[in-house]
């Protein structure tokens, strides 16, 4: 914040609070105030009352008009830009809230009680001092504290009263004797207890714990089909979510961790979502190719905001291999004996691979194959000879001890696979 403003409250209506906590109350909404001094306090408050808070706000922090800004907009107020890393940011905070769902139950009982009795709701909550109190003459013998006070000896939370269980004689009370048994502050209980002593800089409570763990979920990536790619997790997981914009996923640099927004986010303790459908026609070539590439399993890590997945492309986790029936030929190698002795073991290995299961045979068929495998061992001992005598002359373009090495040829296959 800038200029004169000293507090800052953001107004979220019940469909965004629900995208954090599911069981908030659908006629409920809630203010998330951010203090100057860094503190962030939450109120609770009824549709009804939207336009009424803003003057509830004031008087009870004690600000000025132009010291409280709102967000959304509000006439007469100051109002400030919110950008879409601070709105995740706010989240986060008030999911670290949940007590504040049952503060938003009790209100929305309590009011609707009120409202059927013919009661202020604001007076019965003790949220405005009634009109007859604070005048002059008022009499009565009932003690009546300010707003800001806690008792010392009763609980930090706020003490509704509730219409359930409620009886006869207890329905029939005054509303002022009823106002001294419901809560005097605005603000919800959990942030009205003190700030607790922390053990050391060192350490970092379960909570947060759990929100900075990034526990990896097996998943599996589809072929594209019908325009769409799923990717579904192989255990059981949470519901269905689908991409479409091409705004919301994004590519690491080095092509092994695609990010996906999510909005609204999801719930951080809330299982990850069973299955992601990605509208294929809405991403690039190249994002399609990894795709396309790293068919099969792979991890999924989750931080509210964003999915990630750690895909693994199939051409790079399987290296180049040799195929082992081509002979690797030694340019210090001299040919002779040696030589004519390894062709002669491939070939002969060559047909004992090609060879079926061995089955009874007659004797004359088994010598007739021995033969012609003999006849095919010398035929190759001569041609191998005769290229000894007369010299083999090997291509301009091989990979000699002398051949020049064609540096284009090595670049141009490093683009490709570049390319692909």
């Amino acid at each position: 914040m800038a200029g004169k403003e000293k507090v800052m409250a953001v107004l979220m209506g019940p469909f965004e609070v629900r995208q954090t906590f599911r069981d908030w109350p659908a006629d409920m909404c809630l203010a998330v105030c951010l203090m100057d001094n860094g503190d962030c306090q939450l109120v609770v408050f009824q549709q009804e009352e939207a336009d009424l808070l803003p003057r509830r706000l004031r008087d009870h922090l004690g600000l000025r008009s132009d010291a409280l800004c709102f967000f959304p907009r509000v006439p007469g107020y100051p109002t400030r830009t919110l950008l879409y890393s601070d709105e995740r940011r706010l989240m986060s905070l008030v999911a670290e809230a949940p007590e504040i769902v049952e503060e938003a139950s009790d209100y929305s009982v309590n009011y609707a009680y009120a409202q059927e009795e013919g009661l202020d709701p604001a007076v019965f909550l003790g949220i405005e001092a009634d009109l007859a109190r604070g005048a002059p003459d008022a009499g009565g013998d009932v003690e009546h504290e300010t707003r800001n006070v806690i008792d010392p000896e009763g609980p930090s939370a706020a003490d509704f009263v509730s219409r359930r269980g409620k009886s006869a004689a207890a329905a029939s009370e005054t509303a002022s004797n009823r106002a001294g048994r419901v809560r005097k502050a605005l603000l919800p209980g959990f942030m009205q207890r003190t700030e607790q002593v922390q053990p050391g800089a060192r350490f970092r409570s379960a909570r947060e714990l759990a929100m900075n763990e990034d526990l990896p979920v097996l998943c599996d990536i589809r072929p594209e089909q019908n325009g769409w790619i799923m990717v579904a997790q192989i255990h059981e997981g949470g519901g269905d979510i689908r991409i479409g914009d091409p705004d919301l996923i994004y590519l690491r640099d080095d092509h092994s961790v695609v990010a996906i927004r999510l909005e609204p986010p999801w719930a951080m303790s809330a299982a990850l979502p069973g299955r992601i459908w990605i509208r294929a026609r809405s991403l690039p070539p190249r994002m399609r190719a990894v795709f396309a590439g790293c068919v099969g399993p792979a991890e999924m890590t989750g931080s509210g905001a964003f999915l990630y997945l750690h895909v693994t492309s199939q051409a790079d986790s399987v290296g180049p291999t040799r195929s082992p029936e081509q002979p690797v030929a030694s340019p210090t190698a001299v040919p002779g004996v040696e030589a004519a002795t390894a062709v002669s073991a491939q070939v002969e290995e060559r047909a004992a691979d090609a060879s079926p299961a061995p089955v009874p045979q007659r004797p004359k068929r088994t010598m007739r194959r021995r033969f012609l495998a003999l006849t095919g061992v010398a035929a190759a001992l001569v041609l191998i000879q005769l290229g000894v005598q007369y010299g083999w002359n090997g291509d301009a373009g091989s990979l000699g001890s002398d051949a020049p090495i064609n540096w284009e040829r090595f670049r141009s296959a490093w683009q490709a696979s570049r390319a692909g």
